[in-house]
């Protein structure tokens, strides 16, 4: 078993500007990763393969691994929207044999509940990093919330599903979709940083090669100088050059937060790396909260706490 460590490309097209808008574009290689920077007008977009592992004999499982960056120069620039497809396909015969979409993260929607406070995370992995420790000290505190409903001081969702793509029919999904909102109530953008984590199943053994296909809509705010309102920043799947991918030969990055590197790929694996990687806590889906002291607290379902006007059911 190999590893490689080549340079992944993505192409981004900016809709209604004259900024220069580049790309990084190194043929065809296997694995291909390390940050690629889009860049123009005050905002930046990254993604990066982290994590390609795949399954050995009878295991046709396959793990991807992704980090994508959002960054506007300050609040006045930000991401207001982004959506991500991933799609998978078999090289030799696509549409046919695609690859089958398994396990994802994220796979439901989410709340990004954002904190003034320090947060100390006390969930370590291996004893190496604390879980989600992005930034350290002074980076902005907050966690993962798994909701029905938004509490309004909310500043930012994100949902995850499995979907079809191409496809015409049958229940086989190819596909990842994951979308990013900010609140437009507070113009907070969208989160700066998010990892992606995907199981597909192969339908061939052996070193028989897929590819993912990655394409990033986005829709960012303009509020000085010369530029006003809004504009989109759009990658067209059509011109994005796809990841290529070969069992036998994996992609490990130097971290290994999850735990995961030397691991057989399964379902369990996306829970990990989800969880390790995005400094999330998740929470139950049905919850009742209730602003007490000024601060929103759960209330337990069988707990006999008086609602008040500020109450909301999650």
């Amino acid at each position: 078993m190999t590893t490689g460590n080549q340079i992944s490309r993505f192409q981004f097209y900016h809709v209604a500007s004259d900024a220069d808008w580049h790309t990084l574009n190194e043929g065809d290689e296997i694995n291909r990763s390390n940050v690629t920077d889009e860049s123009t007008d005050g905002f930046t977009i990254a993604v990066t393969l982290e994590k390609a592992i795949h399954g050995e004999g009878d295991n046709l499982n396959s793990f991807i691994g992704l980090h994508f960056g959002f960054l506007g120069v300050n609040e006045k620039r930000r991401f207001r929207s982004v959506v991500i497809t991933i799609r998978f396909e078999d090289v030799a015969k696509p549409l046919i044999d695609d690859p089958e979409v398994i396990k994802i993260w994220p796979d439901t929607e989410y709340v990004w509940q954002g904190m003034t406070k320090e947060i100390e995370d006390t969930k370590s992995v291996d004893g190496q990093l604390k879980a989600g420790a992005y930034g350290g000290e002074g980076s902005i505190g907050g966690k993962w919330q798994r909701q029905e409903k938004f509490v309004r001081n909310t500043p930012a969702r994100l949902s995850g599903n499995k979907t079809l793509m191409l496809r015409k029919a049958g229940s086989h999904k190819n596909a990842m979709l994951i979308r990013m909102h900010e609140n437009s109530q507070e113009g907070s953008g969208v989160l700066r940083e998010l990892r992606a984590a995907i199981l597909v199943a192969r339908k061939h053994k052996g070193a028989h090669r897929f590819r993912a296909h990655v394409s990033i809509k986005a829709e960012a705010d303009f509020r000085f100088g010369v530029i006003q309102g809004l504009k989109k920043l759009v990658g067209a799947d059509h011109c994005t050059d796809p990841i290529i991918f070969e069992p036998g030969t994996n992609f490990l990055d130097e971290g290994d937060i999850a735990g995961i590197n030397g691991k057989e790929p399964g379902v369990d694996m996306v829970s990990r790396y989800g969880d390790a990687a995005s400094a999330t806590e998740l929470v139950k889906i049905n919850k009742t909260l209730v602003k007490q002291d000024g601060e929103w607290r759960e209330v337990a379902d069988d707990a006999p706490a008086a609602r008040t006007s500020s109450a909301v059911n999650a």
